[in-house]
């Protein structure tokens, strides 16, 4: 019959050495494709700070010796000196450094909307134009099929060119497909920054929820580029 002593010593050895499998997992720590198992990261830890001080690469550093510079944080103060070591460091929070890259897609997505806005407005008074000049005569015959089909307009002669060009039911058809076109691009970037928003609001901790942005969901990107690019029919209808 087992010493039922002599098995809890030898079941407590196992446990606290780490190795008795199916109770207790060593940690393992990856340095490329090798894998090592160690007892505890935190004596890992201090195993490599102790070996790098006794090589030296802690002398001569920036800033030593000198008291170390702590700024307030009015959102968590108890972390100011965290903060205050990552700033001299010039690395930031998290949840900073993707405010940073928010404000950053949010402007890039402001002004390309503006420009796109911009260069459709400007082709459809274009086209409003040609939609109150008197109708030419139409030729004695139909443009060749390679003048018709829209990829070959690019290699007509100057001429041909602006007979198709003043077609304002073509311009209609080519300012359509180059809005619907814009519309998906902006989609997709708004989607991706809602994704980035998300990822910012989830960073924050419980006392920064004040913090917290608003997302801009598909419905408030459809509606932002249908106010500021409106279909073609409103603007035929604005300009009856």
């Amino acid at each position: 019959m087992p010493n039922p002593a002599r098995s809890t010593c030898y079941a407590f050895h196992n446990l606290k050495a780490g190795v008795w499998k199916g109770w207790v997992t060593m940690p393992l720590r990856r340095d490329g494709d090798q894998i090592e198992e160690i007892e505890s990261f935190d004596d890992w830890v201090r195993d490599r700070l102790e070996e790098a001080i006794a090589r030296g690469e802690f002398d001569n550093l920036p800033q030593q010796g000198k008291p170390i510079r702590i700024e307030s944080n009015p959102y968590q103060p108890e972390l100011d000196l965290a903060f205050s070591r990552l700033k001299n460091a010039g690395v930031a929070p998290a949840w900073i450094e993707l405010d940073r890259e928010i404000k950053t897609m949010q402007e890039t997505l402001a002004k390309w909307l503006d420009a796109t806005a911009g260069r459709l407005a400007a082709e459809a008074t274009r086209i409003l134009a040609l939609e109150h000049v008197p109708a030419t005569p139409a030729p004695a015959a139909a443009a060749p099929w390679h003048q018709r089909w829209w990829p070959f307009r690019l290699f007509v002669a100057p001429d041909d060119a602006a007979t198709i060009d003043d077609d304002p039911g073509d311009a209609w058809q080519r300012w359509d497909w180059q809005r619907r076109t814009a519309r998906e691009q902006y989609l997709a970037r708004a989607t991706q920054l809602d994704r980035k928003i998300v990822l910012f609001n989830n960073s924050l901790s419980r006392d920064l929820w004040n913090l917290e942005k608003m997302r801009l969901l598909p419905v408030k990107a459809e509606t932002r580029f249908d106010t500021t690019i409106p279909p073609r029919e409103y603007i035929l209808r604005d300009s009856a």
